[in-house]
């Protein structure tokens, strides 16, 4: 990315994957430093995104960006 900084990085460990990237705040991501504690993002792989974002949401999960459309290669 320009100036350097890193959008993705990941680390495969075993059969998990650790993801990385710099900050980017006008994104909404942030480091640990700018929200005063532990920042994370979870990424889960589905057939029917669409359904499981209507559940979680209904099961009172909170929703700081909305649902996008990433195709993983």
């Amino acid at each position: 990315m320009p100036g350097g900084k890193f959008i993705q990085i990941e680390l495969r460990l075993g059969d998990s994957t650790v993801m990385l990237a710099d900050e980017f705040p006008d994104m909404g991501v942030l480091s640990p430093l700018s929200v005063g504690g532990t920042y994370g993002a979870l990424h889960i792989a589905t057939d029917n995104a669409d359904a499981l974002w209507e559940r979680a949401v209904a099961a009172g999960a909170t929703v700081h960006q909305p649902l996008a459309g990433h195709v993983l290669g």
